[in-house]
């Protein structure tokens, strides 16, 4: 009889270790699936961050208005315009060009100030904290409303610093290679234009409204 017991206490005690055996195994693979899970979540979601840039955001970045002060047109980039000037025959402003218009280069303080004295020895020195600066322009006249030639002049450039003030005009003598000039259709001509700017100023042009930088992307 005693043996009978401890068979059946050895078969109960056998069928509780596999049971705990294959419990734990179980638990394992659960634990190991659920890390897998978790891992698969973190890198999915990483590469959903590391997505390129959709078409969609392609598309609100191209509908950003280029021109404004805010927003204004690189130095080196061409941007066209169209400006309405006085017309003679009629007496109304309504001669209309279309501009293309890039600002080349700037040059500013000294080697600005040598390039005029250059033109003429007797061009006095910029004002007490200020600086003169020159800006090499690109003007085309790709369309006109009338046979009449677009007026470039020292009133199409208005110069206005960070802080939204308005620079004076400048009037130099003997320039050499400047943009004021009259410009028909099909014309095209680079010249310079002049400034005096606050020292450490960082300016932009507003021609009929389009904001133009005087730096580079």
């Amino acid at each position: 009889n005693l043996q009978k017991i401890d068979k059946k206490v050895i078969k109960r005690s056998t069928f509780k270790t596999v049971f705990i055996v294959l419990l734990s195994i179980i638990g394992s693979i659960v634990v190991i699936f659920t890390l897998l899970f978790v891992i698969g979540l973190f890198l999915l979601s990483n590469n959903n961050d590391s997505k390129p840039i959709t078409n969609k955001s392609l598309s609100t970045q191209k509908n950003i208005e280029i021109g404004t002060r805010n927003n204004p047109v690189p130095l080196g980039s061409n941007h066209t315009i169209k400006v309405k000037q006085y017309n003679a025959l009629t007496g109304f402003g309504d001669n209309t060009f279309e501009l293309s218009i890039r600002m080349n280069k700037v040059i500013r303080g000294e080697n600005a100030l040598a390039i005029i004295k250059e033109w003429n020895e007797y061009n006095s020195d910029p004002e007490v904290d200020h600086e003169y600066m020159l800006v090499e322009v690109t003007i085309e006249v790709l369309n006109a409303s009338s046979n009449e030639p677009a007026s470039i002049n020292i009133n199409t450039f208005s110069l206005v610093s960070e802080n939204g003030v308005k620079y004076n005009p400048l009037y130099i003598f003997d320039m050499k290679d400047d943009i004021y000039k009259e410009l028909y259709e099909g014309a095209s001509h680079t010249g310079w234009a002049v400034f005096n700017v606050k020292l450490n100023d960082n300016p932009l042009i507003d021609i009929a409204g389009t904001w133009f930088s005087m730096n580079e992307l």
